[in-house]
């Protein structure tokens, strides 16, 4: 409500779009023609962008040197291109933003600004762009009145996740069912119980080839940890690479009939809080079920451990079900945490 109000005393000025003429100016500078909205254009625009308009706070120090009327202080995206084609500046977090957003609009994308956290709340600017299958930008205005079927999976390696972990996991479906949402439990028996082993597998297999480059030409750049990945790759046979895969295909299928039933399964992300020092950011026994599931995931923070470190509950989606997913891993923050 603080944003809201600090809004509503001040004069709210949306920025006008981009005129054509400057847009294809833009484009010039950037050394880009028009095409079709797409991940290439967008790929392409992104990065002649960042090589091109530096990050800098001079020209917000000068224009607000030599701008006396408080309200034409601020660098619109137009002053922003127009300053930029005329001196080659650039700015600061929020005017690029809203510049290159401008500019996104102007060739048919469709984008949101969002508020992010860097040193303090709100400090930072990005922007989510509508994805190319043309679904609509998720947006969290529905996250309150979510009900959301949610499946308790503790995996078929619970026992690996330590006690803090497994209290804070369980003390937890019941708050959520209080808040809300359905919760039941679920099992994830027989062949996945193997899926660490496929995906493991699959991965440094297929690192083993497409590392080839740098693997015989470089390795004494490689580290001892990586290389040792690699060499574990290539011993794995066409033979158990292909089993592993109709492993992966056979659990995908199953998991596919599980999710009529949930929008999301609740489990530990990791074994418990982060380890100690740099060496290692710990076993990844959680996660890669699901990376060879190809499933959605987001870990959440919502608990702390006996060194005040954060344990996550991880919120898995079925395939393609991105936006439901993030709808469901913020509900559940707000429903564990806020």
């Amino acid at each position: 409500m603080g944003l809201l109000r600090i809004a509503a005393q001040k004069r709210v000025h949306l920025p006008r779009p981009l005129a054509v003429f400057i847009v294809s100016e833009i484009l010039e500078a950037l050394d880009l023609s028009r095409a079709q909205p797409g991940v290439g254009l967008l790929e392409r625009l992104f990065a002649r962008f960042n090589a091109s308009v530096p990050f800098e706070t001079v020209s917000k120090i000068e224009r607000h040197a030599m701008v006396a009327d408080s309200e034409q202080k601020p660098r619109v995206p137009e002053v922003f291109w127009r300053e930029h084609l005329e001196s080659g500046s650039g700015g600061t977090c929020f005017a690029r933003v809203a510049a290159f957003q401008q500019v996104l609009d102007a060739l048919g994308f469709a984008s949101r600004r969002i508020l992010g956290r860097v040193t303090s709340d709100f400090d930072h600017a990005a922007l989510l762009v509508e994805e190319l299958s043309g679904a609509p930008v998720t947006s969290f205005e529905s996250v309150p009145g979510l009900k959301p079927r949610i499946g308790f999976c503790r995996t078929p390696y619970w026992s690996q996740a330590d006690q803090p972990t497994q209290e804070a996991l369980e003390q937890a479906v019941p708050r959520l069912a209080r808040a809300g949402a359905r919760m039941s439990e679920i099992s994830l028996d027989g062949e996945f119980a193997r899926l660490v082993e496929v995906q493991n597998a699959i991965s440094s297999q297929e690192m083993f080839r497409a590392l080839a480059y740098e693997r015989t030409r470089f390795p004494d750049l490689i580290s001892e940890t990586l290389m040792g990945r690699l060499l574990g790759g290539g011993r794995v046979t066409r033979v158990q690479y292909e089993d592993a895969q109709a492993i992966a295909q056979r659990c995908r299928a199953r998991l596919a009939d599980i999710f009529r039933d949930y929008d999301a399964l609740l489990s530990p992300s990791a074994m418990g809080e982060a380890p100690e020092g740099l060496d290692s950011t710990g076993d990844p026994v959680f996660g890669a079920s699901w990376t060879v599931l190809h499933c959605p995931a987001v870990s959440v923070p919502a608990f702390r451990g006996p060194q005040g470190l954060p344990i996550g509950a991880q919120i898995t989606g079925p395939l393609g079900k991105d936006g439901q997913t993030l709808l469901c891993a913020e509900w559940v923050h707000r429903a564990l945490v806020s």
